[in-house]
C-alpha cells in the first residue's frame, strides 16, 4: 500500500514535469537536457503506470513514446514494455506484434546508429534479446 502511494506521488510530480516541459517548448526549443529530461519523464511515466497495474494506461503511455521517439534506438524498450504489458492483459498475440514492431524498428535503423547513449544493448543484443522474447 505504501509503494502505491509513493508510485502515485512519483507519477504527479512526474506529469508536472512533463507539462512544465511542454509548456516550454510552445515558447522555445528544449535544451540538449531538457530533451534528455522530457524523455526520461515520458518513459518513467509509462513504467509508474505499469507498476500501478494500470496497463491500458501505460500501453498509450508508450505508444505516446514511440511516436514522438520512432527512429531512435530507445523505443525499442518501449515496445518490450508494450509487450510485458499485454502479456499481463493476456493478449500474447499483440505481445508478439509488439516484438516483431521492435525488430522491424531495429532493422530500420541505420548502422550508424549509436545504442550507447540511450540502451544497453549493442545491435546485436537487441537483435539476440527481441528474437528470444518472440519465444515467450
Amino acid at each position: 500500500r505504501k509503494q502505491q502511494i509513493l508510485y502515485i506521488e512519483a507519477l504527479k510530480r512526474i506529469e508536472s514535469a512533463i507539462e512544465g516541459l511542454q509548456h516550454r517548448l510552445q515558447h522555445t526549443e528544449l535544451t540538449p537536457l531538457e530533451g534528455v529530461l522530457q524523455r526520461n519523464a515520458l518513459f518513467s511515466r509509462a513504467a509508474i503506470l505499469t507498476k500501478l497495474q494500470r496497463y491500458e494506461d501505460s500501453l498509450m503511455a508508450y505508444s505516446a513514446v514511440i511516436n514522438r521517439y520512432q527512429n531512435r534506438p530507445e523505443v525499442l524498450d518501449a515496445y518490450v514494455e508494450i509487450a510485458a504489458a499485454y502479456r499481463k492483459l493476456n493478449q500474447p498475440g499483440k505481445a508478439r506484434s509488439a516484438i516483431a514492431q521492435a525488430k522491424a524498428v531495429l532493422k530500420r535503423l541505420p548502422e550508424s546508429t549509436s545504442f550507447d547513449a540511450t540502451t544497453n544493448p549493442t545491435r546485436v543484443g537487441w537483435n539476440s534479446y527481441l528474437d528470444w522474447l518472440t519465444t515467450l
